[in-house]
């Protein structure tokens, strides 16, 4: 049995969760560089949790939409492998 191609989507879906995933990097080495003493930094600090928050949520949601693409490819791949375009 020949092992199923990768799929376009799932890769490029595996890209942007990577991108989103640096950018979660990122944020957080901003959080952890910011002072907080006083409030005007304590609210930039708040800002960038939001920030971390967000781009790890869309980096994991992208990351699993994109493992479910290629689990369908793979289906797909393992059902239709034995018919013959006639």
């Amino acid at each position: 049995m020949n092992k199923s191609p990768k799929s376009k989507v799932a890769i490029a879906l595996f890209v942007f969760a990577a991108f989103f995933a640096i950018g979660c990097l990122i944020a957080l080495y901003q959080f952890v560089q910011l002072p907080g003493g006083t409030r005007p930094a304590t609210i930039a600090k708040i800002s960038v949790l939001e920030a971390i928050r967000y781009s790890g949520i869309a980096a994991l949601i992208t990351f699993v939409t994109g493992y479910i693409v290629q689990m369908i490819a793979d289906i797909r791949w393992k059902l239709f492998e034995g018919q013959v375009n006639a």
